[in-house]
């Protein structure tokens, strides 16, 4: 089973030893479901039998089993009572004691699923097999007790044991080449917690701190870190040495309480995170924002797939919900225009982006959306002028078979849409969203005004070859009648008149739809375009 790394852990008035896990605890706590679910084995057999020597064998083993491997019994006082064997973190105890008591407990964070799973698993894979065979009882008991010993007499561990904390982390992370890694988190929680040495009280408040931190999968924590280093340095954090990094950066010369505020820092964060990394308004009391600009950050994450923002939108949180949708609307115009359109790579943005993050933070309470949005133009102006946005944009939104290209352009109406009003009304200043309709980007369709697939009696050799371009297409919304398909203009102009978008409902002012009304169309939404998209 490989190699288990323990701290011994020095506990006054306590005979027996201690020891913190370093490496094993996934497996230390398997090995541990593993044998309660073999007692409850033991118990359903025990129950099922009429015969009074199977229900002692069961009995005895029973007992053996918990004291080898459940609890131990110690002398407290004047009483002996029952300590458990395998305690895991403060977060994670109470629901990993309830699966081995056999009761009925509800996951509410990720370790606990998966701690429910493997007891799952084991008993559907190990112990059920056996339990509803219909073998009799004397040789069910026999297949379990045989899983037992195999359990605990064959198998093998390596245990390595240091009196040193940091010694151990370092030791696991340069021995271990096998299993899950330790994780740059893990080996920051060891140090801070090395760091509190001697203070216990502080020590317990950072250790519950972190398990809120290391809350999730591992790939994920490290997607945390590597955020919140250059929202916070304004440096891009490094994709090897993570540990070193935040250690030489945050911990350098460490007292109690500056070791504190930087776990709880990290803590508070990781859960405005969480929420950004999935498209989720990171504002939940009080919060002002309408539908719309909570539908811009899930767009700015979720369609546009803009991952290089999440530390500048981490400090941007900081600045209160009227900047955040500020920053929001601004990135996910320019996103759209210097990525997805002109295909401008991402690298350029991380220094004006970390830039922008840790400003930000130095200066929470005077910081104007102005810095950035200079810093944007200029990236605008070398790398996506309004002659590569206008060149780029036909080519890169014409019809396909892509889903992911038709959910751009469904992005790109349902935006201009949203600006509709802003621009006819003559398009001055910053440009200004209708935010009180949101339009579903996954409920809504395509409509092409010309027929992708005509009847033969409607076909236009001069628009077959136009048919997937950008001016033949239009965007309507789940509530509208898109059963239209293939139908000719004439008869689709009806649909279009009823429609609750303003951008389609226009077209029922078209007496025809050839050529010439598709360029004209064309040329309407790329003047639209340029002034949706600016970036002020």
């Amino acid at each position: 089973m490989g190699g288990i790394v323990h701290v011994h852990i020095p506990a006054a008035n306590i005979v027996s030893r201690k020891h913190e896990v370093v490496d094993g605890q996934q497996r230390m706590a398997t090995f541990t479901l593993t044998m309660a679910s073999i007692l409850r084995g033991l118990s359903k057999i025990s129950e099922q039998s009429q015969n009074e020597e199977i229900k002692g064998k069961c009995a005895a083993r029973s007992d053996e089993i918990r004291e080898a491997f459940i609890v131990y019994r110690e002398t407290q006082g004047a009483q002996r009572v029952e300590v458990p064997k395998l305690q895991l973190s403060r977060t994670d105890e109470p629901f990993f004691r309830a699966l081995l008591n056999g009761e009925n407990a509800t996951p509410s964070r990720e370790s606990h699923h998966r701690l429910k799973n493997a007891i799952d698993a084991i008993d559907r894979e190990l112990i059920l097999p056996i339990i509803r065979s219909c073998i009799p009882e004397e040789e069910k008991l026999d297949q379990l007790i045989h899983l037992y010993k195999v359990a605990s007499e064959q198998c093998v561990v390596i245990h390595i044991v240091s009196q040193n904390r940091r010694e151990a982390y370092r030791l696991f992370s340069v021995l271990n080449d096998r299993g899950r890694n330790l994780t740059d988190g893990d080996l920051l929680r060891a140090r801070t917690l090395e760091l509190l040495e001697g203070h216990p009280t502080v020590q317990n408040e950072v250790e519950q701190l972190w398990d809120i931190i290391l809350d999730g999968k591992p790939e994920d924590i490290t997607k945390y870190l590597k955020a919140y280093f250059p929202s916070v340095t304004g440096r891009r954090a490094p994709n090897k040495d993570l540990f070193d990094t935040y250690e030489q950066e945050f911990l350098q010369s460490p007292s109690t309480d500056s070791t504190r505020a930087f776990v709880r820092a990290l803590a508070t964060d990781k859960r405005f995170f969480e929420a950004i990394r999935q498209g989720e308004w990171p504002f939940l009391s009080a919060s002002h924002a309408t539908s719309w600009d909570r539908d811009r950050l899930h767009r700015l994450v979720n369609i546009l797939r803009h991952e290089a923002a999440h530390p500048l939108l981490l400090s941007a949180v900081k600045l209160g919900e009227n900047k955040f949708i500020h920053i929001v609307r601004l990135l996910e115009r320019f996103v759209f225009r210097y990525i997805t359109i002109v295909g401008a790579h991402p690298s350029p943005l991380y220094k004006p982006y970390n830039a922008e993050a840790k400003k930000i933070r130095d200066q929470v309470k005077t910081y104007q959306v102005s810095s950035l949005k200079n810093e944007l133009n200029t990236l605008v102006s070398t790398r996506a002028s309004d002659t590569a946005f206008s060149t780029s944009l036909l080519a890169k939104l014409e019809y396909s078979d892509n889903t992911a290209r038709n959910r751009e352009i469904k992005h790109f109406f349902s935006t201009l849409e949203s600006y509709r009003r802003w621009y006819e009304r003559g398009g001055r200043r910053r440009p200004t969203p209708d935010t009180m309709t949101v339009i579903d980007v996954a409920a809504a369709t395509l409509e092409h005004i010309y027929p992708n697939n005509p009847s033969p009696a409607d076909v236009d050799p001069a628009m077959e070859p136009l048919k997937q371009r950008l001016g033949n297409l239009t965007i309507m919304a789940g509530s509208d009648n898109s059963a239209i398909g293939n139908l000719p203009f004439s008869l689709k102009k009806t649909e279009f008149a009823k429609s609750s978008i303003g951008l389609t409902q226009q077209l029922a002012s078209y007496s025809v739809w050839n050529a010439a009304e598709l360029q004209t169309r064309e040329d309407q939404l790329m003047t639209m375009a340029l002034s949706v998209f600016k970036i002020s």
